[in-house]
């Protein structure tokens, strides 16, 4: 005899096996987009990113309508070695300009401006370096780092979300003119000496439009930079990495191959494009720099960059590792957005 078979108990299994099914289904189509991708991506070359995975693409980076994101280093030390409690504190401003996507400048140079360069009283009792204020008066922190670490989140929130995009637009933050407690009118200071201080600290202004004085590189300094970067063919692409041996970045790279002839790039590929020079493909010559668009969602325009060495040929991290490649690529013919060269805002 054949066993009874409950219909309620068989239709709970049968729903059972539709949802496995189509559980399975929705899983492959996910792993299937994604090959097709990954797949699009390597065979293109095209990049990932530029390392501003930190980055809210929505809020944009108006970051660079202030600074250049660049500066000397001798500058930079120079500057702090006279700026009292702070003098130690060089290193604690680039980390934490970092972790908050702000150029470390213009942070040193609004916490000098707040702190009389380290020796106000508020900085030395209250580790408090941004003159940062409560309902009960002048914030108090733990330690110096502390202090640095909280200013660079609220410059970050002024800029980003609050939109004040250029240095005028932060001075009417942190100096307003005709404020009830600047009754002698020294707030009109505040913007002139924030762009003097960003001078003295080795950074620059950037210009939408690429402006300020090029660098001509030698053939000598391109040689140099690519004897030290081309052992390094082959090293795995890394969206956020800057390290040379183990992943890294198309704009990290770009840094790391410019430091070898002592110059100091911003961290991004838009930030890179903001700080060269408007350059035609006709003009190029080894050393520029090649930039691209829409090679991935960044909420910006340029989103790769890659080192131009002559005849069509660059020089870049991309896909899943440092290569060369062509501005001919079709990919990349496709996805061009201009050429630079690096310049001087200072």
């Amino acid at each position: 005899m054949y066993k009874k078979i409950n219909p309620k108990a068989a239709i709970k299994v049968a729903t059972f096996k539709l949802k496995f099914w189509l559980l399975l289904i929705v899983v492959a189509l996910f792993l299937l987009v994604g090959i097709i991708q990954t797949v699009g991506v390597v065979i293109g070359g095209g990049t990932a990113g530029d390392g501003a995975a930190d980055y809210d693409g929505s809020e944009g980076d108006g970051l660079n309508t202030i600074t250049s994101g660049a500066f000397n280093q001798e500058k930079w030390d120079a500057a702090f070695s006279k700026a009292g409690v702070l003098k130690d504190k060089g290193a604690a401003y680039i980390k934490y300009a970092k972790q908050y996507q702000i150029d470390p400048v213009l942070l040193a140079a609004i916490s000098f401006h707040e702190t009389g360069w380290g020796t106000s009283n508020m900085v030395k009792t209250k580790n408090n370096v941004g003159g940062m204020m409560s309902a009960s008066g002048g914030m108090v922190f733990a330690s110096l780092d502390e202090g640095i670490e909280r200013m660079a989140n609220t410059v970050h929130n002024r800029i980003f979300k609050d939109g004040k995009n250029t240095i005028e637009a932060l001075g009417s933050v942190y100096a307003p003119l005709g404020a009830a407690n600047d009754p002698t009118g020294l707030n009109q200071n505040w913007i002139p000496t924030i762009k003097q201080y960003i001078l003295e600290l080795g950074g620059g202004f950037a210009t939408g439009s690429g402006g300020g004085k090029s660098i001509h590189l030698s053939n000598k300094q391109v040689k140099k930079m690519m004897d030290a970067a081309a052992p390094y063919e082959g090293t795995p692409y890394l969206l956020g990495g800057t390290n040379i041996q183990t992943g890294i970045d198309c704009s990290a790279l770009m840094q790391w191959m410019f430091r070898k002839i002592d110059i100091n790039l911003p961290r991004t590929a838009q930030q890179q494009y903001d700080h060269t020079k408007r350059v035609e493909e006709s003009e190029l010559r080894p050393g520029d720099l090649v930039f691209y668009t829409k090679t991935y969602n960044a909420g910006r325009p340029v989103t790769h960059v890659a080192f131009y060495l002559g005849d069509g040929n660059v020089f870049q991290a991309s896909g899943n590792k440092i290569n060369y490649s062509s501005i001919n690529n079709s990919y990349w013919r496709a996805h061009l957005y201009g050429f630079g060269r690096v310049a001087e805002f200072n």
